[in-house]
């Protein structure tokens, strides 16, 4: 879920500063200062994107949990130490490194396939070339996740 919602917001973030790139000739630019674009615009961002999401997902499942401890010992008047006992008997540790393996996987998709769109803007195309080429990117992204989600979990979750 987190690496739906980060694609979206992320990818078009990507897409849209590399599409302005390339469209306003900046990367040409680079290109004539025999700077490679590739590895001064699209490997941080891959790096980025590819190392942050993991710690955004593991952040998110510290806050799901607390969200449903607090639930259950306010709102439903659970004992806090039966809650965390359950907690220990249904999670386990290979679930987690599972999420955080996800989260990196999905880190980099997102960041491959927004780059590549981002990069591709073609410059006739101008500023509705930016829009194209991020809402490509945040398709793209969201349906590749969720597919390759599907896959992933079949490998990692069947026993």
């Amino acid at each position: 879920m987190a690496a739906v919602i980060c694609g979206a917001r992320i990818g078009a973030t990507l897409a849209a500063s590399l599409a302005n790139m390339q469209i306003s000739e900046q990367v040409e630019a680079l290109e004539v200062m025999a700077v490679d674009p590739m590895r001064l615009l699209v490997a941080p961002r891959l790096w980025a994107v590819t190392l942050m999401l993991p710690l955004l997902c593991g952040y998110a499942d510290v806050v799901g949990l607390a969200a449903s401890y607090y639930a259950a010992t306010e709102q439903m008047g659970v004992n806090g130490g039966t809650f965390m006992e359950q907690v220990r008997d249904i999670v386990h540790l290979g679930d987690l490194a599972a999420g955080v393996f996800k989260g990196m996987v999905f880190g980099w998709l997102v960041a491959i396939v927004s780059c590549y769109h981002g990069y591709r803007a073609l410059k006739r195309d101008g500023a509705e070339g930016v829009g194209v080429a991020t809402n490509r990117a945040i398709v793209h992204s969201a349906v590749l996740c969720i597919v390759l989600n599907m896959f992933m979990s079949a490998l990692l979750y069947v026993r």
